[in-house]
């Protein structure tokens, strides 16, 4: 956990912050990522967090496995759920199945650890 009270303010960070203003805990990014990678991997770690029973950390863990594995054919089916979601989340699966489409349905899109490994989450579990 960060020792926000002991950190000089000028490497105070946005999770430090945070955690300094009261929140229990932080998902992060190390470095910038692909807009529509990280889309896919919050929305996967809030459902893994739904009901209480994982901590943060075992959340993204199990986000970023997910976000590893999952194919072409496993997004374009969680898109067409959300086609019919008011803006920006409807065509924004429209517009990221257009982008999609290119690939084989079984293509694993975010393999490489570029996609999933920036991310962690500070503070208490």
């Amino acid at each position: 956990m960060a020792r926000v009270a002991s950190t000089p303010d000028e490497s105070l960070g946005f999770p430090a912050a945070f955690l300094h203003a009261g929140t229990r805990s932080v998902l992060a990014s190390l470095w910038p990522v692909d807009d529509l990678a990280s889309a896919f991997l919050v929305g996967r770690f809030y459902r893994e967090m739904a009901g209480g029973a994982k901590s943060p950390a075992c959340a993204l863990r199990d986000a970023q496995r997910w976000l590893r594995t999952v194919t072409v054919g496993e997004l374009m089916a969680l898109l067409r759920e959300a086609k019919d979601l008011p803006p920006p989340a409807g065509p924004l699966a429209a517009a990221t199945r257009s982008a999609l489409r290119k690939d084989a349905a079984d293509h694993r899109p975010y393999a490489a650890p570029w996609f999933w490994a920036a991310f962690i989450v500070c503070g208490k579990e």
